[in-house]
């Protein structure tokens, strides 16, 4: 039989998994970083294939994207918000995490903060990428690629 007390709540650790700087840094920059990828790859690649020379030794202009090009564009288009998503979706993981910890009173103050303001910066980027990139994608369907 033990004669110690049970752990008082002041003394118990918490539960929850530690904030890890890979989560933190996906979050932050994940959404922000593809949509660099979208706009560069969808830009070279309608700007490339629409250059792409016909038979007529003339450029492509007026013409459409080939079905290569086309699929390349919405691949890199779709994955790229479903990554912006999931960088959203850390941060509001990493938010979380941070509110448990801090509330165990595992953190110290300046990293609470820290991971606050970070968090916060990351939902807005994040945000904005969706945005911008669901944004391209309905310029894709409307506008004429090599016009």
């Amino acid at each position: 039989m033990s004669t110690q007390s049970p752990p008082t709540e002041e003394h118990r650790t918490p539960t929850g998994k530690p904030i890890g700087p890979f989560l933190l840094w996906f979050g932050v920059l994940g959404g922000t970083v593809a949509w660099v990828v979208q706009l560069m790859v969808g830009w070279s690649t309608t700007e490339v294939s629409c250059y792409a020379p016909t038979g007529a030794d003339v450029a492509n202009h007026g013409g459409t994207l080939g079905t290569v090009s086309s699929t390349v564009v919405w691949a890199t288009t779709i994955t790229c918000w479903v990554v912006a998503w999931a960088a959203f979706a850390a941060c509001l993981l990493v938010r979380r995490r941070r509110r448990r910890l801090a509330e165990a009173g595992t953190l110290d103050l300046l990293a609470t903060e820290r991971v606050a303001l970070l968090t916060v910066v990351g939902i807005f980027l994040d945000l904005m990428a969706v945005a911008i990139i669901t944004g391209g994608a309905v310029a894709l369907l409307v506008l004429e690629p090599c016009g």
